[in-house]
């Protein structure tokens, strides 16, 4: 095969495996009084469905190294795409909210194999568009959960029954795994034994880093918008007009422009640019759209998805190629991708359970305002300790 047609493959193969990473997230708020109409589920217990996949996709990145000592990140990748498949067999397997549970817990560790192989993958395959072809993962992961967020509804109108959407997102899974396996296949059927293993390169100790936790503590504040979000936005939107498909629609606007700012990355950006700006930028975005949901009038409520779409699409591309600039090569930097999305969903998973809960005994619709109120604020926050690499360098070279 040719090398333009190759990395052409490759390109195709990584897209449909990022399309397959945020399918969960959005399609279970939509089905939120469908799936408490029948499980009987409190909203503490559906805010914990919302949680699950996220929380599993932090516990479970934990494994990564251990992998990696065993597997090339396209095995890993290929393990978590079929982990993932799982959601086919939702309308046999779901008869009680605890096999609810048990499918998205799987799907959440499958998330958590291939999101930072993922990584991994495009520092090996793609090095020189590090951050082009972040955006473009990124991009494509938002496009798959804006689908959702706009199909789910009407896919469990039209078949019946809400398993069944669960299903033909399973399916669009099985699809991207198996593409994969076929792109990557010798990297696949690669064995890596003691003799031909890579040499794990240890320069320093990335886990004692202060960048390492700094990249942590943007990712759960980032992290707990993102996630808060795609649980609670639908139903903040139905307490002001009741009407599921207008909820589906904005949590389908608040991911649908993520998906265009990480477009927008993917056409221009360059690895040289100042990430901290951009940062900035994503940061002032979002806090403006909570702004406006908390202290305007409800005839401007469709900013608040908008403006913390387009800032958490601009975030979350440029703050995945963190561990890019800061890793020196592809171990670092899935070690790096691994840490951040491990420790920052683990974090942030909780907080649709705690805003479920309170919501339990409150009833207020503000909680989630709050809650994005200052997670906005923590994220710019953390953003001037993002010095660029050769500054760190240097400073640590001083204090040598």
């Amino acid at each position: 095969m040719k090398p333009g047609s190759r990395m052409l493959l490759s390109i195709s193969a990584i897209m449909m495996a990022a399309l397959t990473l945020r399918i969960i997230y959005t399609s279970i708020s939509p089905l939120q009084l469908d799936i408490q109409g029948e499980l009987g589920a409190s909203f503490s217990e559906f805010g914990m469905l919302s949680a699950l996949p996220q929380f599993c996709a932090g516990v479970f990145s934990f494994a990564l190294p251990f992998l990696l000592k065993r597997f090339t990140p396209e095995q890993i990748a290929a393990m978590g795409l079929g982990l993932m498949c799982i959601l086919i067999a939702t309308p046999v397997l779901v008869s009680s909210l605890g096999w609810l549970y048990f499918v998205v817990i799987l799907v959440g560790a499958g998330i958590a194999f291939t999101q930072p192989a993922l990584q991994a993958v495009i520092k090996h395959h793609f090095p020189d568009r590090s951050m082009q072809m972040v955006a473009l993962t990124i991009l494509c992961m938002h496009m798959g959960s804006s689908i959702a967020a706009f199909t789910t509804h009407g896919f469990s109108i039209s078949l019946g029954n809400w398993r069944w959407s669960l299903f033909l997102f399973g399916l669009v899974m099985l699809s991207s795994a198996i593409i994969w396996i076929l792109t990557f296949r010798s990297d696949i059927q690669q064995h890596i034994s003691a003799a031909n293993r890579p040499a794990r390169p240890v320069t320093r100790h990335l886990y004692f880093d202060k960048i390492t936790w700094l990249i942590v503590l943007y990712f759960v504040s980032s992290g707990i918008i993102y996630i808060s979000l795609l649980a609670w936005l639908p139903n903040f939107f139905y307490s002001i007009l009741p009407d599921k498909q207008h909820a589906a629609n904005m949590l389908g606007v608040f991911v649908f422009n993520q998906a265009i700012a990480a477009f927008v990355l993917t056409l221009f950006a360059r690895d040289h640019w100042n990430k901290r700006q951009l940062l900035y930028l994503a940061g002032a975005l979002t806090l403006c759209g909570v702004a406006i949901a908390l202290l305007a009038d409800t005839r401007w409520a469709m900013a608040f998805p908008l403006l913390c779409g387009l800032g958490l699409g601009i975030s979350f591309p440029v703050a995945m190629t963190l561990p890019h600039l800061y890793g020196d090569n592809p171990h670092e930097t899935a070690t790096l991708s691994m840490f951040a999305l491990g420790v920052g969903s683990t974090l942030c998973a909780p907080f649709p359970f705690l805003i479920g809960w309170l919501k339990d005994i409150s009833n207020n619709p503000d909680i989630l305002l709050w809650v994005t109120l200052v997670s906005a604020m923590t994220m710019i926050l953390v953003i001037p300790g993002f010095k660029p690499r050769q500054v760190l360098v240097e400073l640590d070279q001083k204090a040598g």
